[in-house]
């Protein structure tokens, strides 16, 4: 039984929350828990998912919030808790810690990522100086360790099966990096876009958080930038 704490908040991204809807199916047993504060678009989505869940009072933060959760995780007999939030305090990490449970960690920006137990972060690549930091979690570094829905690791497999020998047609990219992307990976993987020789459409998809200003140039690619959009 896995306790799962995420954002919800359509103004950053529904990632958070759609990524934990996709462990709970595929990783969580029974009797598992989703334990969010939802604003109204991800409530909709929460009430017809089906999955158990229940919601977290805004004004809880810091060791009091890391208090609630460690109660609802006691209330279903779980020993982990999940957090996949932006910005994780070290008095929420440690509050968790404090009441016996193993701690998951997943692309958190905030201090307390390296007080959990297991810390995920596929943006940061081996080597980067905080790989080397002295922390007691065990950290899973670099794009190995990016969780993917298994309908779509399926069809990347599939994909890589075929022979694709027609180089006439543009090769449509898409590119998704959240609601936000803080670690400004868009940017990163349009450069290194602009420098494939084959002709390419790139179908970038912005979320109400991400910056448009510090794109680098596309190259002789076709780029076209969607900002925001209702449906992806």
């Amino acid at each position: 039984k896995i306790l799962l704490h995420c954002d919800a908040d359509r103004s950053r991204g529904m990632g958070h929350l759609l990524r934990c809807m996709m462990l709970h199916g595929n990783l969580a047993g029974p009797g598992s828990l989703l334990a969010t504060s939802p604003d109204s678009s991800a409530r909709r989505l929460l009430e017809s998912s089906g999955l158990p869940w229940r919601e977290i009072p805004s004004r809880f933060a810091g060791g009091g919030l890391g208090l609630v959760l460690a109660g609802m995780a006691k209330d279903i007999d779980a020993r982990i808790v999940l957090l996949d939030r932006k910005n994780n305090s070290r008095e929420l990490v440690q509050a968790l810690r404090q009441q016996g449970l193993f701690v998951v960690d997943l692309e958190d920006l905030g201090p307390g990522r390296l007080e959990a137990d297991i810390l995920l972060d596929p943006h940061i690549q081996p080597g980067n100086s905080e790989a080397d930091h002295d922390s007691r979690a065990a950290c899973c570094y670099g794009p190995n360790w990016a969780l993917i829905k298994p309908e779509f690791a399926a069809l990347r497999a599939n994909r890589a099966a075929e022979e694709n020998t027609d180089c006439t047609t543009a090769l449509r990219v898409a590119i998704s990096l959240g609601g936000s992307d803080p670690s400004d990976l868009t940017g990163r993987v349009v450069g290194a876009l602009a420098k494939v020789d084959r002709n390419l459409e790139i179908e970038l998809v912005l979320g109400p958080g991400a910056d448009t200003s510090g794109l680098p140039n596309a190259g002789k690619h076709k780029l076209n930038i969607h900002k925001n959009l209702g449906n992806l």
